[in-house]
């Protein structure tokens, strides 16, 4: 099976050394057919590769996958070698003999900011109670924000991500962070709280969508729909009802969340609209098949003829949950007639495929 394997493995090694030089190359398909089983043991074998590139490459990918000897290739690594993909593969193996490591480059302020923010996002993943102390004084820090520009990928903001992980371990610290006079601290907060998802902060929440900053009042609306509690339904109706733009379509995927039925109107408003982002558009197709919308039915027939993939397929498969076999010519067609259709992928045909099955066994 290695000998099988060993020249499409090598073939991909060097398209994907050559994926700096050339913008076209499709990198995210390379790497995830590189998580086949079949090429399992020839990186394995790679490990011992005197191309440091390949081996290093290859503890990469094994390492995501749990393989401890690649965790300690990589962590030896780590030593010399302080990069993005080295750390985060790490924290996406879970590897708890790194949360040293990753604390001190944390910790030092003289790395480069993308190796802290990198180091922790790794320790949130990893998930080891002693990065909260640090991970706490990085998103306490309301000095950093004169740092880097864009707050959404700001050192503090990964923090503050990290720390949601935690749970109830980091509740109180959240909770108290929303009454704070800094508008980024009470802004992280806001979002956090949704990925923590415990009802002791609604009340917060509902009172933060009457913020001047419309920042936190999306993230607030964001927040409620990610915890779930259908009491806020109404407060969150209400901003559907009067906001508009990024706060609109927000409050209109929360309330869908929620299966509250008054958002469908503006869900269908959003999956018709090709000036939105593809990725607001896709969410609105999943969130009317999940609602099974009969009057849904037409818009995401029309879905399917978009030319961004990521439309399309959210759609197909919102489609299979609503179930009407009046979809399936209008799926068959979407599934060959794929010209000019952007990021259309071999996974993006099967999962076409899939809506057309599920919708001709349905019952």
């Amino acid at each position: 099976m290695i000998e099988d394997c060993r020249d499409e493995l090598n073939n991909i090694l060097n398209i994907l050394k050559e994926a700096k030089l050339k913008a076209n190359i499709p990198v995210k398909m390379y790497l995830k057919m590189l998580k086949e089983p079949r090429f399992f043991d020839c990186l394995v074998e790679t490990l011992n590769s005197s191309n440091i590139w390949d081996k290093n490459f290859a503890a990469i990918i094994l390492a995501r996958q749990g393989h401890k000897e690649a965790c300690n290739i990589l962590l030896d690594l780590l030593q010399t070698n302080n990069s993005t993909s080295v750390i985060m593969a790490l924290g996406d193996a879970r590897y708890k003999e790194a949360v040293k490591p990753l604390i001190l480059i944390l910790g030092d302020k003289a790395k480069p900011f993308w190796l802290q923010e990198a180091a922790a996002e790794a320790l949130g993943n990893i998930g080891d109670e002693q990065a909260i102390d640090l991970l706490l004084e990085v998103f306490l820090d309301e000095h950093a924000d004169d740092i880097i520009t864009d707050n959404y990928t700001s050192i503090r903001a990964t923090a503050a991500k990290s720390l949601g992980k935690y749970g109830n371990k980091t509740l109180p610290v959240f909770l108290a962070s929303m009454k704070s006079k800094n508008p980024q601290t009470q802004l992280l907060a806001t979002e956090t709280l949704g990925s923590i998802g415990e009802k002791e902060a609604i009340p917060l929440l509902v009172s933060a969508l009457d913020s001047e900053s419309n920042n936190i009042r999306r993230a607030a609306v964001k927040s409620l729909g990610q915890i779930g509690d259908r009491s806020v339904s109404d407060s969150i109706f209400d901003i559907l009802e009067k906001g508009e733009g990024f706060i609109k379509i927000e409050a209109a995927l929360a309330l869908a969340k929620l299966e509250d039925k008054r958002a469908i109107n503006t869900l269908v408003q959003i999956l018709g609209n090709p000036k939105l982002s593809p990725f607001d558009r896709s969410k609105a197709a999943y969130f009317l098949g999940l609602l099974k919308e009969q009057k849904a039915f037409e818009p995401l027939l029309e879905a399917l003829k978009t030319n961004v993939s990521i439309v399309r397929v959210s759609a197909a498969q919102a489609l299979a949950r609503i179930g009407d076999k009046r979809a399936i010519q209008a799926l068959e067609f979407a599934l060959i007639n794929t010209k000019g259709v952007i990021g259309f992928n071999v996974e993006d045909a099967k999962a076409i495929e899939l809506a057309i099955t599920q919708i001709q066994t349905n019952t």
